[in-house]
């Protein structure tokens, strides 16, 4: 808590990278680490898909809020950034996140199988270039918000799926 406030929220690289970086890296091989399991490349694919996907939930939402947190001290990608340019960002991080996917797979790093997590990939086309036309419209841009939420979800479920397949 002490370093979220003092420094995390203050520096955007860290404000970006920091949720991405704790549901990510540290969850997913912080775990394999605690029950003595090796760290292998399925295991680093799986939590850099975690962390774009994460980090870019918290980038969009943090859209909405921009001018508050402007006012209290946050320092984060939306505010340096314009929201425009931060939508833009932010489709590029989740699309980011499918690439990191196709690689593990081309590479043999990730069974076949989760490749179901490409399910979701028309519905992260439709968010990356929606979010730009609706950032700044905070009426239209909560469904975009809840649709980003829902895809990550799936995501996230289908790639489990996928590895226990």
């Amino acid at each position: 808590m002490i370093t979220y406030t003092r420094w995390i929220t203050r520096s955007p690289l860290l404000c970006l990278l920091a949720p991405g970086l704790g549901f990510g890296p540290v969850m997913v091989l912080g775990t394999l680490v605690a029950l003595g399991a090796p760290i292998n490349a399925a295991a680093v694919a799986m939590s850099v898909i975690s962390l774009l996907l994460v980090s870019t939930l918290l980038l969009m939402n943090q859209i909405p809020d921009a001018e508050a947190d402007r006012r209290g001290g946050r320092y984060h990608a939306v505010i340096v950034l314009g929201v425009y340019k931060a939508a833009w960002l932010a489709g590029a991080m989740l699309l980011a996140s499918y690439g990191v996917l196709a690689l593990a797979l081309v590479s043999g790093w990730l069974p076949p199988a989760t490749a179901l997590g490409f399910i979701t990939l028309p519905l992260a086309l439709w968010i990356t270039f929606k979010l730009p036309q609706v950032a700044d419209d905070h009426h239209r841009l909560p469904p975009v918000l809840a649709m980003n939420v829902a895809g990550l979800l799936a995501t996230l479920a289908l790639l489990i799926i996928g590895l226990s397949m």
